[in-house]
């Protein structure tokens, strides 16, 4: 208990298990932990939803860090708090992922500012994709389409067909990058419940980094064992990235 205490107080004790300390059904030590000027901003808004004792929101709100969440553009599933240290090991520190044995969900938790985020399956991404070729597709052939109508009525296939070429891959890719830029999901990943953030911020993607992520994605997957690439990259990776993520620095997770 008065290990507990003077942790809670000390300015020099770890944000993750300060946030432990917060949630303790000890109220003075909830309190001590809430006051300290080392608590980030993440761990305020938790005790903010999940802590009823008024002392303690009020202490939330009027703390130098408190700040409300980030507006992303969209939603996120709450997360629980990081877990606690065990066997003389260090709780976890952000960046970093765990997972969480009651749910089998794997989180990701990019920095101290913002909530952990469950991470994405590589089996749910991989049917938002097949989702996405379809309108993909859709999106080519109505880029293609001026200039296979002006080839087949002026006769000059020469100039319109090149034309119908471009045209319809740069709207089948603007599909792709404006999805991620402009809503942060493809419709295959609103589908599927998911989002892409960058890694480095966790906000939606830069027009630079939707384009990118774009390219390589489109870069790889039609070479021979592309597909094979993007599987051995997604799968084995701690941030569960494929080539493009690694080049745009972006992670897909759960909305």
């Amino acid at each position: 208990m008065v290990d507990n205490f003077a942790r809670a107080g000390d300015p020099q004790t770890a944000p993750e298990l300060l946030a432990v300390l917060a949630m303790n059904d000890d109220l003075r030590i909830a309190l001590m932990a809430v006051e300290n000027p080392s608590l980030p901003a993440w761990a305020l808004r938790n005790v903010t939803q999940k802590r009823e004792e008024p002392a303690l929101v009020a202490a939330a709100h009027t703390h130098p860090n408190w700040s409300p969440l980030p507006d992303r553009g969209f939603s996120l599933t709450k997360s629980p708090r990081p877990p606690r240290a065990q066997n003389g090991d260090k709780a976890p520190a952000p960046p970093c992922t765990w997972e969480d044995s009651l749910t089998g969900n794997v989180y990701v938790w990019l920095n101290a500012d913002q909530e952990p985020m469950v991470r994405a399956s590589v089996g749910g991404r991989i049917v938002s994709y097949i989702i996405d070729c379809v309108f993909a597709i859709v999106a080519l052939f109505l880029g293609a389409f001026p200039g296979l109508y002006f080839g087949l009525t002026t006769g000059n296939d020469d100039l319109w067909t090149p034309v119908a070429v471009v045209t319809g891959y740069a709207m089948f890719l603007a599909y792709w990058a404006v999805s991620y830029r402009i809503w942060g999901q493809t419709i295959g990943m609103r589908v599927g419940g998911m989002v892409v953030i960058s890694k480095t911020t966790g906000q939606r993607l830069s027009w630079g980094r939707a384009w990118l992520r774009t390219i390589v994605l489109w870069l790889h997957l039609p070479v021979p064992f592309g597909w094979g690439v993007w599987w051995y990259t997604t799968g084995t990776s701690q941030w569960r990235q494929g080539p493009h993520d690694f080049a745009a620095k972006s992670i897909v997770v759960v909305k």
